[in-house]
């Protein structure tokens, strides 16, 4: 992480990288293949508890202390992905070299948000309104339970400003200042689930096309799950990779259902869910 930019550390709360120590550094496009160092780059010392001289290196900037928070994406194992967001007066809500850290993109469980069609583990974005709204994404390689929660936050978070999830597949608003918020997810990529605001606002079905996409099915055990989220399901069929009929059902009401008994062996499998807005298939692995 790049701690000059006050938006994230390798320690979050400490600022320094200290000597001897690694890093990593993801040049624009284009730039020069070399990177320089001065020192005019350096931390001034700052007096500790147990040292009254020197400590390692970056210079301190002058600028109002960011406000941030970090999330965890988290599951029952206690395995987790973090995601920090931080509010400065040098973020934008675009790419900010210097500032943002694009997500690595490895791990069985992974939480970033999202500007420009970019995955961002660190976001920097401006001073904080109110307003703002922030995109979220994650990445999960196996199916199940999973659960955000805010890991630290410091700034206007700390003084009570709450930060709320919108599951955008659930059609619901949660107050992660409160507590953290649970759901149920298959596994794959998903850019358009979450995001993060500040205020608390209605959700409808105003998009049922983003509602359709964000239909799951998945399987755990030797049941099919399907949650259409805040879609009416009406019915279900299933088919084999050729187009045969395996299952079906038109009498369904409701946002989930698990469908067993299935007599079928490992294959893949086509599953059309019926909604009030429509239909949308999924292939999965049975």
């Amino acid at each position: 992480y790049y701690p000059a930019s006050g938006s994230g550390s390798n320690n979050y709360l400490s600022y320094i990288i200290s000597p001897g120590q690694g890093f990593l550094v993801k040049l624009k496009a284009g730039a020069a293949n070399s990177v320089v160092f001065k020192n005019i780059m350096r931390r001034a010392a700052t007096p500790t508890a147990t040292a009254t001289t020197g400590q390692p290196f970056f210079r301190t900037l002058n600028v109002a202390a960011p406000s941030r928070y970090w999330l965890n994406l988290s599951n029952a194992s206690g395995s987790y992905g973090q995601a920090l967001v931080a509010y400065s007066q040098e973020g934008t809500t675009g790419i900010d070299y210097g500032f943002d850290g694009v997500e690595m993109a490895d791990g069985p469980i992974r939480l970033f948000s999202r500007a420009e069609n970019t995955n961002l583990s660190i976001q920097a974005r401006p001073e904080f309104v109110v307003t703002d709204e922030v995109p979220m994404g994650f990445n999960v390689t196996a199916p199940g339970q999973y659960t955000v929660s805010i890991h630290d936050k410091d700034g206007v978070f700390a003084d009570g400003q709450n930060i709320y999830l919108k599951d955008n597949l659930q059609g619901v608003t949660h107050n992660l200042s409160d507590s953290a918020y649970s759901f149920i997810t298959e596994a794959d990529n998903f850019n358009g689930r979450f995001e993060v605001v500040y205020m608390t606002s209605t959700l409808g079905t105003a998009n049922p096309e983003l509602a359709l996409n964000n239909v799951m099915v998945y399987k755990n055990d030797n049941a099919i799950n399907i949650n259409t989220g805040v879609l009416e399901m009406t019915g279900v069929a299933i088919y084999d990779i050729r187009g045969r009929k395996l299952y079906a059902d038109n009498n369904l009401s409701g946002t989930q259902t698990a469908i067993t008994g299935l007599n079928i062996a490992q294959q893949v499998i086509i599953v059309e869910v019926t909604t009030v807005a429509g239909k949308v298939s999924k292939k999965i692995i049975f």
